[in-house]
């Protein structure tokens, strides 16, 4: 709601700014938004492989965005220079011409604006605006869109330009033939991925076929009428260097949506399942994660993967693209006319489907409904690097009321029933002013981080310290943690609930509250490959205890 009323107030304000500006400086404005915005969309990719070097996930965004306001100032900036005067027009028609032209350079800025905002690594809902508030389905329909929808005019405005004036080969749209899906489905992660991008170099395409003989023997559903059956066999290095790396650890994180086949009739596609073993289907929805294990394959650690997708009959396969950034031409590169299969072993072997893990509250911890995540035990520390300065400030200033023996802070240390304590907020203090010169690229531990913001939100009352709390947890610590969420399950008294799950470390964050209490558990849990982990969650396990029932 709030993006779509910021885009709103933007359009009205550019179209009543020019009513005062005159007609011809509306429309050379006009002019300098349409050249800058169609110059971003035909160089933005390649003023992107500058970027990548540094910070991967955002240099499509940042080379767009940079690479429009740039242009759009030097543009603008050059009519200012060579045209000095303006039409010479009666007021009221002059003012309603110019506010015309304002309504429609306010679209193509903040279109632009947009578009660049949605390259971003960002989550899939900005400032209240989700695109697919159901979520993506394999159909194109069911997106809400902008009031006025300036990204869409913005976006036709780009392709009539590619197409013409522009033209180049191959076109806009011939690549991007729906920047909008293309661009939410790249943000639409389900499970955690530390990379929002794959270094071009990292992707291989080692075949691609129509395999209509052997539907059956594959378990794939026989395609509709119209409909035929596209493979695409891909290869994905670990690497060994960042950020040309594809994973930080052993396994390679996607979600469908974020791996795309478009045709050379300007469709795209998204899977429809994948082969296991290359065999063997496996159906798949836009929202089903995807954790591959890399094998050891010609001297490299790489994950191999059988996309499926489902296109229409008349439709030929012409780009292959995984995480926006890693795009092969299928026209430019000679592939092998038939698929052979693959030894196993060379596909991903799935150890966490043998490793699990059991999550239990112990039976003196009360009843009622337990929500649990599980998250992976660290986060790089760009991701919480705001938060974690707004804790360290207010944690400093706990400590520092603490010490001068300020009234209400000392009477909190004994009129807070409770965990966290005072005391205890002073103590993280601490422990989070030695985290903060850390680099933005060094991860930080969950374990650590969650107590330090838990501790931030200490009040000078029980009441208030559970209101805070409350707060916090629902609007800032779980959205946090979101990006690392592994799973998620519910606990009921002391049953014992079971998962599935990689190999690797974990942070459990539990919590229940209710309209008097609230109660928080922090446990931490080590799972190896083909072993099932038991974590009981008890008294020594709970961060913050709240009742004010008593």
């Amino acid at each position: 709601m709030i993006l779509q009323i910021i885009v709103l107030l933007f359009i009205l304000l550019a179209a009543l700014f020019l009513t005062t500006e005159g007609p011809l400086t509306a429309v050379l404005v006009f002019a300098s938004a349409v050249f800058a915005s169609a110059l971003a969309m035909g160089i933005y990719e390649p003023v992107s492989h500058f970027f990548m070097g540094m910070r991967p996930g955002y240099a499509r965004g940042a080379a767009f965005l940079l690479v429009f306001f740039v242009g759009f100032s030097v543009i603008r900036s050059l009519f200012d220079f060579l045209v000095r005067g303006d039409i010479d027009m009666p007021l009221w028609p002059a003012k309603i011409t110019a506010g015309i032209v304002g309504f429609f350079t306010g679209m193509i800025i903040i279109g632009s604006v947009v578009i660049g905002v949605e390259m971003l690594p960002l989550p899939t809902t900005i400032l209240g605006f989700n695109r697919y508030p159901q979520g993506m389905t394999q159909q194109a329909g069911n997106s809400s869109g902008l009031w006025l929808a300036p990204d869409s005019f913005t976006i036709a405005i780009w392709n009539s330009l590619s197409g013409g004036a522009f033209g180049g080969s191959p076109s806009f749209a011939a690549v991007h033939p729906d920047i909008s899906r293309e661009l939410y489905g790249y943000r639409h992660t389900i499970q955690y991925s530390g990379h929002h991008a794959l270094a071009p170099q990292l992707l291989k395409v080692l075949g691609e076929g129509e395999p209509e003989h052997v539907l059956h023997l594959l378990g794939i559903p026989q395609p509709p009428a119209g409909r035929k059956i596209i493979l695409i066999r891909s290869q994905v290095r670990h690497g060994s260097k960042p950020p040309a790396i594809s994973s930080d650890g052993g396994y390679l994180r996607l979600t469908p949506t974020e791996v795309r086949l478009v045709t050379a009739q300007g469709s795209q596609y998204y899977p429809i399942g994948y082969l296991k073993d290359g065999a063997q289907f496996r159906p798949l929805t836009l929202n089903t994660p995807i954790v591959d294990d890399y094998r050891r394959v010609g001297g490299k650690h790489v994950v191999i993967q059988n996309w499926i997708f489902q296109v229409r009959r008349d439709q030929k396969p012409r780009y292959f693209e995984i995480k926006g950034s890693a795009r092969v031409d299928l026209a430019a590169i000679t592939l092998p006319k038939s698929l052979a299969a693959l030894p196993v072993a060379d596909y991903p072997q799935h150890p966490y489907a043998n490793s699990t893990l059991a999550i239990s509250l112990d039976a003196g911890q009360g009843k009622g409904l337990v929500h649990c995540w599980i998250v992976r035990a660290s986060t790089p520390k760009q991701h919480i690097e705001y938060a974690l300065q707004n804790a360290f400030h207010r944690l400093g200033i706990i400590s520092r009321a603490i010490r001068k023996n300020d009234a209400a802070w000392t009477k909190a240390e004994n009129a807070v029933k409770g965990e966290p304590t005072p005391g205890e907020a002073t103590m993280y203090r601490g422990q989070a002013n030695m985290r903060m010169p850390d680099t933005a690229s060094a991860p930080e531990d969950w374990e650590l981080m969650i107590p330090i913001f838990l501790n931030s939100q200490v009040g000078k009352t029980t009441s208030d310290s559970l209101s805070r709390l409350k707060t916090y947890v629902k609007g800032t610590l779980l959205p946090l943690l979101k990006r690392d969420r592994t799973a998620s399950l519910s606990l009921v008294g002391a049953a014992r609930q079971t998962i599935h799950i990689a190999p690797g470390g974990y942070v459990l964050f539990a919590w229940r509250t209710s309209a008097a209490k609230m109660k928080v558990w922090l446990g931490s849990a080590t799972v190896k490959a083909g072993s099932s982990t038991t974590k009981v969650l008890t008294s020594q396990n709970l961060q913050v205890n709240y009742d004010l029932s008593k």
